[in-house]
């Protein structure tokens, strides 16, 4: 039951029982009754409409809910369109958190913890609520220490440089302090801390303690700079990855043949392409690659699974072997493709071999939804909506997967159950470098039994 209807029953009952106690006929309980509720319904309006938006919040990208969220797809043969992988928000906060931990003035107790935007309340109670209007995504608080002085660090990301933006400007309009020029988007110096946003992300930085020690009253402005310039390449390196760019950028040629735009060429590592008659032969960086590519060419309709990571469609199929990929247009393009396939062993990607009854294997190189940290991930999604992962995970990653989750408990055996904002229930399991997830079991004896197989290989 939401939290608006509790009060209404209890409105309802309390009107009621006040008529019938201090009314005696039937007209009179019934006025009675009519303006004893009234009062509590005013009062309940005014109150669940108190939270109307700050200003600027109409920019606000909200987080979509579970169930409307629906999953980015590539169709590149039919819509030449690209969407991004779902962005990782505790994966940034610690990647600019990062960059304070670089300086060697600093000491930190501990790693830091993320909160979801339900979880931060624990935290700072209700100033969580106006950090959720500005699209609050997580949150992330470290201490660090200099001179034994503890130096707090908090991390907002908001979902996008105009909410970051937004709550710049709300939080610091009437804040006297010191404008800091070249640190993140915008910085504002003050004593005892300071803040700033950079991209997606409000940083703060509050200085508890040793306010009367001139080195430790420089630190705030030493950490914003080094927070807020976390990802800034020198001029040097700047040149040599335009070099770079420069160097690696694909044929036009490749980008032709395939009837896709270059950018999506060269983030696939096309190396080059041969075309003979419907049959297009395509040569990529490395196994995983190619195995990435046939997800994003693979149609959404009327598609079956073809071999390991390849498909089938109406006048058109693919499939990957090795480095290569062989794609056919016509009527033959299954037989085309097929005929193309030598006796080589099966991919070496991990959990492939056990995942043949899935109805579509692919590839994500930016890990499941989007979790970069854990690189190339095999992919396996059944009919029903379950969804199996298989990826590399060293502690640092492993640690980063887990903040990305709410709720997480152990079910033995090591396995764990979490809460996922966009799937839902998901259960972890780890043996060494190998991480096996599940997604869409409800009882987690089905979804062990399938990790415990894939962790044995």
């Amino acid at each position: 039951m939401s939290q608006f209807w509790i009060p209404v029953i209890l409105s309802v009952i309390v009107a009621a029982i006040g008529a019938l106690l201090f009314f005696k006929s039937k007209p009179a309980r019934l006025k009675a009754f009519a303006t004893l509720l009234l009062l509590p319904m005013i009062t309940l309006a005014l109150f669940y409409n108190r939270s109307e938006p700050l200003e600027a919040t109409n920019a606000v990208d909200q987080k979509p809910s579970p169930e409307s969220y629906t999953r980015p797809s590539l169709n590149l043969l039919n819509e030449n369109e690209h969407a991004a992988p779902i962005p990782d928000e505790a994966a940034a906060l610690r990647s600019m958190l990062a960059g304070a931990k670089a300086l060697q003035e600093l000491q930190w107790p501990d790693s830091g913890k993320v909160y979801t935007p339900i979880s931060l309340w624990n935290r700072i109670d209700g100033a969580a609520e106006v950090y959720k209007r500005f699209g609050l995504r997580r949150a992330l608080f470290a201490t660090a220490q200099i001179d034994g002085n503890d130096i707090e660090i908090q991390l907002y990301h908001l979902g996008s440089k105009q909410n970051a933006s937004a709550y710049f400007v709300h939080a610091t309009k009437d804040s006297p302090g010191q404008t800091l020029d070249g640190v993140g988007d915008r910085a504002l110096l003050w004593q005892g801390g300071g803040e700033l946003s950079a991209g997606s992300i409000y940083a703060k930085v509050v200085l508890t303690t040793g306010l009367d020690i001139q080195e430790v009253k420089e630190s705030p402005k030493v950490v914003l700079t080094a927070l807020g310039n976390h990802k800034k390449p020198s001029k040097a390196n700047s040149q040599s990855t335009t070099k770079e760019t420069e160097k690696n950028t694909p044929n036009a040629t490749n980008s032709q043949q395939l009837g896709l735009d270059a950018k999506l060429v060269k983030y696939y590592g096309v190396q080059s392409t041969k075309v003979t008659g419907t049959i297009r032969n395509i040569l990529f960086n490395d196994m995983a690659h190619a195995a990435a590519f046939l997800g994003a060419i693979r149609p959404r309709k009327n598609v079956k699974r073809l071999h390991y990571f390849g498909f089938e469609a109406p006048d058109q199929a693919a499939l990957s072997q090795g480095k290569e990929v062989f794609w056919a247009t016509g009527k033959n393009a299954r037989n085309d493709v097929l005929a193309l396939l030598s006796k080589a062993p099966s991919p070496t990607l991990p959990g492939v071999a056990s995942l043949k009854k899935c109805s579509e294997l692919l590839v994500q190189l930016n890990g499941w939804s989007g979790r970069a940290y854990l690189g190339p991930t095999t992919v396996c999604r059944y009919s029903d909506g379950r969804e199996v992962f298989v990826a590399q995970a060293d502690d640092s990653a492993m640690t980063q997967l887990k903040d990305s989750f709410e709720g997480i408990q152990k079910k033995g055996n090591g396995i764990l159950m979490a809460e996922d904002p966009y799937v839902g229930r998901v259960f972890l399991g780890r043996k060494g470098q190998r991480v096996v997830g599940a997604a869409g079991y409800e009882k987690h004896t089905q979804a062990r039994k399938i990790i415990e197989q894939l962790l044995a290989q």
